[in-house]
């Protein structure tokens, strides 16, 4: 079975990174989970995919969290995406603080047996504190 990768970088700090593969019948969803894991974060909040690479652009353009008002990510295949090499768009995890990762479609793999996917293949700085307590940087 054919694998897509995505690079997903900090849009912020574009030296924190992952690589992530996943399967092609897999969904939007399965990468958001994939994405919340690679980066520790521990609370769940909605998310949205747009996959223009910009933030509130259209519904024409947005995959969402299941709970969210809009189009499920969970009914989208990364294989229904009919991705181009090198395509970016954006991730945005939690709405209130905007976590913005720029997504990258990478490359495409062949499924290993026995290995339970999506996987962190690649992995470069460390993951940032989903809420850092500012009051002990005041001090």
């Amino acid at each position: 079975m054919t694998t897509y990768i995505f690079k997903v970088k900090l849009k912020y700090d574009k030296r924190t990174y992952r690589e992530i593969e996943i399967l092609e019948n897999q969904t939007l969803d399965d990468l958001h989970w994939a994405i919340f894991r690679a980066f520790d974060f521990e609370e769940m909040h909605l998310y949205s995919f747009f996959m223009n690479n910009k933030a509130w652009s259209g519904v024409e353009f947005e995959y969402c969290a299941p709970q969210a008002d809009g189009r499920s990510a969970k009914k989208v295949k990364i294989n229904s995406l009919n991705l181009e090499l090198k395509q970016k768009f954006l991730y945005l995890f939690d709405y209130g603080d905007s976590w913005e990762f720029e997504m990258e479609f990478v490359g495409n793999g062949q499924a290993q047996n026995k290995v339970k996917y999506p996987i962190v293949v690649k992995k470069a700085g460390d993951s940032p504190e989903q809420y850092p307590d500012y009051d002990e940087e005041d001090e």
